[in-house]
């Protein structure tokens, strides 16, 4: 028989740890190698990921007023796109001016939207190309609004 067990999710490793300094015996957390590393005494087991390479994204958020010029150079683009309207045919439209372009899309996740009702955000990784940036510039120009969330290289563990 498994062991039972309550699963809540906290917002960092350091609550974790704090609920650990508190007395709290019955706890545990998948965290980051580094704090591992750094708290050796909670260290239950290692690898225990499902398959060989699986990966982690971790990502620096920066405040709007440290924002850079995105480097479209890097492999990556992380993005959201927000609808100006609903109607029909939108997302069809959003994704015909990636393939205009000829940009591979690589993740494509719908959340509703924060601050209207019954409306999505989209948020979408793509490869980046030459063109990424006159693809975006279309982008907003056809009833779509984006927020580049940055740029990135791609991790390989043979790298």
């Amino acid at each position: 028989m498994s062991p039972q067990f309550t699963r809540s999710n906290i917002d960092s490793g350091l609550q974790f740890l704090e609920k650990v300094e508190q007395g709290v015996e019955s706890v545990a957390a998948i965290v980051p190698v580094s704090f591992a590393m750094k708290h050796p005494q909670y260290l239950f087991a290692e690898n225990i990921q499902d398959f060989k390479n699986n990966t982690t994204r971790f990502l620096l958020v920066k405040s709007r007023g440290e924002l850079q010029d995105y480097d479209f150079t890097r492999e990556k683009t992380a993005l959201f796109v927000e609808f100006q309207e609903d109607r029909p045919g939108l997302l069809y439209k959003m994704l015909s001016v990636f393939n205009l372009f000829g940009i591979n899309l690589c993740r494509l996740e719908s959340r509703p939207s924060k601050t209207t009702p019954w409306m999505y955000v989209f948020y979408v990784d793509f490869y980046n190309i030459p063109e990424s940036q006159a693809c975006l510039d279309v982008l907003k120009t056809s009833m779509f609004n984006y927020h580049i969330l940055g740029s990135y290289d791609v991790y390989s563990p043979e790298n």
